[in-house]
C-alpha cells in the first residue's frame, strides 16, 4: 500500500523546528549516555526514512526537498552527533583521571588517559 504523499499537508516553519530541535536534543543526550551509539542509531533512522520519502517523490521534486534537508538538518545532526561523540569521550577521560576508574576500564594507570 502506497502513501498518499499528494495531500496537502499543512506544516508549519515552526512545527519542523520544534521537531528538529527535539531530535537534536535526543540525539545529544542519549549520545552522551552511550557513549555516541544511540547517535548513529537516530542518523541511520533519519536517514532510512528520508529514502523512503524520497523513493515516492518525482524527479523534479527531489531537488526542492533534498537541498534544505541535505544543507540544514543533515549538517545539524551530524554536527550534534559528533559532539556527543566528543563529550562522552571527555567524560570518559575524566573519570580516568581522577582515579575512579571502576566506573570505566582504564587499566588501573591513575596518569593515562582512557584513549
Amino acid at each position: 500500500m502506497q502513501p498518499n504523499l499528494h495531500k496537502n499537508v499543512d506544516l508549519k516553519i515552526e512545527q519542523i523546528w520544534n521537531h528538529n530541535i527535539g531530535i537534536i536534543l535526543l540525539i545529544i543526550f542519549w549520545g552522551i549516555i552511550t557513549f555516541g551509539l544511540l547517535s548513529c542509531i537516530i542518523l541511520f533512522i533519519n536517514g532510512l526514512s528520508f529514502g523512503i520519502v524520497m523513493a515516492n517523490l518525482s524527479h523534479h521534486m527531489i531537488l526542492f526537498v533534498l537541498v534544505p534537508y541535505a544543507t540544514l538538518e543533515l549538517s545539524a545532526f551530524l554536527v550534534v552527533s559528533l559532539m556527543s561523540f566528543s563529550v562522552s569521550r571527555k567524560i570518559k577521560q575524566a573519570l580516568c583521571s581522577r582515579q575512579i576508574g571502576y566506573l570505566v576500564d582504564c587499566k588501573n594507570h591513575p596518569n593515562t588517559a582512557c584513549f
